[in-house]
Parts: C-alpha cells; structure tokens; sequence
C-alpha cells in the first residue's frame, strides 16, 4: 500500500464535511477495490420484495443506487448486464470514483454515473429517485452524522415500492471481535504508515493468539480471528479492523434508526439468514419459547440463539404494504437456480419415496411429492442457468411452490426476478461473458452470471476464458490450448475446461 495524494475536487451538490474529509483521507490514501456482492443485485432484491407481497419495479429498466461504491466493482457487472437500466454510484473518494470511471469506460457501460460525494450531504433532488438502493459496509463504519445521511437519502430518494440494502456488524456476534480489535488498536497506537500499522496489528495478534495458555476461554476464539486474518487483504484490515469507527448494532436499534426517517423492515437479503429460515428443531424450539409471534423479536432472539455478528436487512418505505410472512404464490413471478441433486443415485422421483436432496452448499431437503422432487431434480440438470418457477410447476403449482420457497429458506434454491442468458453447456462456439473475458486476462477472481465472483483453478482455464468471443469452433480452440501450454492433451484439457466455465456460469447464449 502506497500513500497516495488526496483529490481536491469537490462534487456538484456536496459540502464539505469534517467527518467526510478523514473518511476521504483514509480512502484515498489506501484504497479499498470493491467487489460484487450477489446478495445485491436488483434480481435478488426484487424476488424478496416480492415475497413479501411489495410490487417492486422491473429490473431490466431499474434505476440503481449505490452508496459507497467505491471504484464501481459491484456495480459495473451489474451495469453491463442490464444495459436498459440506469445505474448511479456515490463515494467519499476521489481517486476510487476516477479508477472506477476508467473501468466503465473501457468497457462501454455507458449506463453508468459514479459521483465523489460525501452522504451526508447529497442533494437528493439532484440525485433522484431510485428503485433500489444499496449501501454495503458502510453503516458501522461511518460516524452518526453520515448514518443520518444515509437513511435519509433511502428515504429521500427511494420510490414506491422500493428496496433499500444496509449491511452492518451485528450484535451480540459483534461483541466477541471487539478484544481482536482492541489488542490491534492498542498495538498500533501512534503508527501513520499504512503498512506498518497493517504489519504491526497482524503481528501483534499473532503473538497474542500463541501466548494464550490452552485453559483460557479467549484462546480459541483470537487463534481463530488471527487464522482468518492472515488471509484477509491488508487494505481490508487497514480500513475495517483498524478503522476509527467500527460499530456494531442489534437489529431493533437499526430499525428504530430506520422508522425515525419514516422507513419500515421487509426482511433480510436472504431468507435463509431470517426467522422464517430452515433452521435446526432446537433453534427453532427455543425461538418459539423466547419470541412468540412478534416478528422483529424473533429476529432479534435468533441473533442472540446464533451469535449473528453480520446483518444484511432490507428496508422500504413506511407506506407500503407488507405480509407478514413469505407468500408461495409470489413465486410465480421468479425464476429459481440451484446446484441440486438426490443425495442418493436412482432416487425414485416419480412415486411418494422421501427423497432428500443436497445442494452444493451442504444444505438439505427432503420431500415425498413426485412433483416437488421432479422440479427439483429438473433445476438440478439446468444448472446454472435458471428456469421460470412457472414452468416448474405444471399442474401441481401449490405443492411445488411450497417446495421451492422451503428450499430457498434453506439456503438450496435461490430465487430472482432476472434470469441471466446462462448457457448451461458449452455450444459449438463458445461465448463467455465480456466482463469475465477481461477479468481474465489480468488474473484473479471473475464474475459469474449470477454475480458472484468465482476463481478459475488454473493459468490454462484463464487463458481459455479469454479466447471466447464466440468467434472461434473448438478446433480453433484446441489449437490455441495447445498453443498455450496444453501440448497432447488439448482436446482433452479444453473439453474439461469448457464443463468448468460452464459450471460456473461464465457462457452466455444468445437468448
């Protein structure tokens, strides 16, 4: 990490703010990439809004806001994929904006405006109104004054019956971090370098975590944060473990927050992660005796029952109206996607066998109706593209719903109002996505169709990933593979990369 000079330039409709300023130090001089995060995308935001009977806008001409966006990494997929919608990006940062800025341009979304700005002091009439907004990892991390500032811009600026996204820490998980945190803090009192605080922090945790004594309750709890910090990049260290502001919440103080700036609960990004999730007997059980039927107690004791230290809840405007649960005649308006097979070969799916069925995840469920079995086995051969939950059903719509929404609360099937153009084999002339092409070809991570950043395994499947333009048959294919390092066994290698990438989600068709 290098210091790097702070950008000057203020913003149309931003003031300069005290709070905004550090922020805008800190950020510029180490900068945070960001990523794309699936959990936010219209698709899936729109399929919970609909679940819970709101009416959410058409995701293909959606108007999208993001807060914090830094250098646009989770909202140029998303802009690129839905070329019809509108998209705008909001950071403290001017060096993250101009870095994002670059990128959209080099690869044409044009749907796309990324505006340095402090939140706490946006023109919301300048800005607009958006269907969906969404503001990841900023709430904890950001002093009161600029959490004001961004409920009321979800307030001010979100329309109708509108998604509003706010991930925070979470209480009382939150608490078992905070000594992590502390003995990193205290060790880097006085340092300003970056990389040396970055050195020094992780140092100092290391040596706290060896010289714990084997009858201390904290050993395994540091031992274990120091092992998943070695693998977290020093840029996100710098900027969360060691931030200036790091503040958890319990669910019914963010809802408070967010009733004060007359915005209301709908759920959580995922169903999984609720109270109306697929959750162990004893979880269950103990919800039951602890919260009764009041909706936000019965999150806010699941949080206590699993030491929940991360929410990801979803807002909306007070005057909408909500059902108080999942409603499985919504689901005719969705599309379902799921890596998902009989846990055991030949499962009988035609008669009233329990068939339990395993997703990639480790999840589970177990159903007897021939119908549900065959629609889940159905979305299993077309993975990863997804299938129109109306074209599941057939003839057995209720039990088939049913089915779908009790997979989704178990985390097997997902569900969104977007169905990608996922092609689901490789065809005779190989497509894959232009952002995944470019990603590539500098390494590292690339973006699925569903959104998810996915890693390729090896040098030779990059390389393949950014020959397919759709241009070349897989002769040519072949020949550049063997080229490229695959020698006698190309036809061998690019017949299994090609099932690779397309596992993956990374070929189109041309739907």
């Amino acid at each position: 990490m290098r210091l790097r000079k702070r950008s000057s330039a203020e913003p149309a409709g931003a003031q300069p703010h005290a709070d905004g300023d550090a922020a805008r130090a800190a950020y510029d001089a180490v900068a945070y990439p960001s990523y794309a995060f699936p959990q936010t995308h219209p698709g899936r935001l729109a399929a919970q809004a609909k679940l819970f009977g709101l009416d959410p806008a058409p995701v293909a001409t959606a108007r999208f806001l993001e807060l914090g966006c830094s250098d646009g990494g989770n909202l140029i997929p998303m802009a690129l994929d839905l070329p019809d919608a509108t998209f705008v990006g909001v950071d403290v940062s001017g060096v993250a904006i101009a870095r994002g800025r670059a990128a959209a341009d080099a690869l044409g979304a044009t749907n796309l405006t990324l505006l340095e700005a402090d939140v706490a002091a946006l023109d919301h009439k300048a800005l607009g109104r958006f269907d969906y907004i969404v503001a990841h990892g900023v709430y904890s991390w950001v002093p009161p004054a600029v959490r004001d500032g961004l409920l009321e811009t979800f307030r001010a600026c979100l329309r109708g019956d509108g998604v509003a996204y706010v991930s925070y820490n979470a209480k009382p998980g939150a608490y078992l971090r905070a000594p992590v945190r502390d003995v990193m803090r205290r060790a880097t009192r006085g340092i300003d370098d970056p990389d040396e605080r970055v050195r020094v922090a992780r140092a100092a945790l290391d040596l706290t975590a060896r010289s714990l004594s084997a009858g201390q309750h904290q050993r395994g709890l540091i031992r274990e944060y120091a092992d998943r910090l070695r693998d977290r990049s020093d840029f996100g260290v710098f900027h969360d473990e060691l931030a200036d502001v790091n503040e958890a919440f319990y669910l019914e103080e963010v809802v408070e927050h967010a009733q004060r700036h007359r915005l209301e609960y709908l759920s959580e990004a995922d169903l999984h992660e609720t109270a109306h999730g697929n959750h162990p007997d004893e979880v269950m059980d103990a919800l039951d005796e602890l919260a009764g039927d009041d909706e936000l107690d019965r999150e806010q004791q699941l949080d206590h029952l699993v030491l929940r230290g991360f929410r990801q809840t979803l807002l909306r405007r007070r005057e909408t109206r909500r059902s108080d649960r999942p409603r499985p005649e919504t689901l005719d308006d969705l599309y379902a996607s799921a890596e998902i097979s009989p846990a055991k070969r030949g499962a009988t799916l035609t008669d009233r066998s329990h068939v339990q069925f395993r997703g990639g995840k480790g999840a589970t469920l177990t159903t007897d109706h021939p119908d549900a079995k065959q629609a889940l086995a159905k979305l299993g051969d077309a993975w990863p593209a997804p299938i129109s939950v109306r074209d599941l059903h057939g003839d057995s719509a209720p039990a088939v719903r049913q089915a779908l929404l009790a997979a989704h609360s178990a985390n097997l099937v997902q569900l969104s109002t977007h169905a990608p153009p996922i092609a689901n084999e490789p065809g005779a002339r190989p497509r894959a996505r232009e952002i995944a092409r470019r990603q590539a070809e500098s390494g590292g991570l690339v973006v699925n169709g569903w959104h998810e950043r996915v890693a390729l395994g090896d040098e030779l499947a990059a390389y393949l990933l950014t020959l397919l333009d759709g241009t070349r048959d897989r002769s040519q294919l072949a020949a550049a593979m063997r080229e490229g390092g695959a020698g006698k066994n190309a036809q061998k290698r690019l017949d299994a990369s090609l099932d690779q990438l397309a596992s993956l989600a990374l070929l189109v068709n041309d739907l």
